[in-house]
């Protein structure tokens, strides 16, 4: 068994998951990755993005914003600031 990186132990239901707004930026951890779906815990909820729609999978475990263009969706990695918030 392998460490999850960032992503939390517990059970995520995965089949509550809700579509993108695709008018909007998703920041999140990438929770898990199938043939069809990208889930991505963005706040308390989970947002199920389509493959299909990626030029390049987010990995599991990666802190990814995602955003959409002209229907692709476009994956970066949050930077340490972010996801660490800001030190002092």
């Amino acid at each position: 068994m392998e460490k999850a990186g960032p992503v939390k132990p517990g059970i995520y239901n995965l089949y509550l998951a809700s579509p993108p707004d695709k008018t909007k930026t998703h920041d999140g951890v990438i929770l898990h990755v199938d043939r069809d779906s990208v889930f991505q815990q963005v706040g308390k909820n989970v947002v199920k993005h389509d493959r299909v729609d990626f030029a390049k999978t987010p990995s599991i475990g990666s802190h990814s914003s995602i955003t959409y263009d002209q229907g692709k969706a476009i994956a970066s990695t949050a930077s340490h600031a972010l996801i660490r918030g800001v030190l002092r």
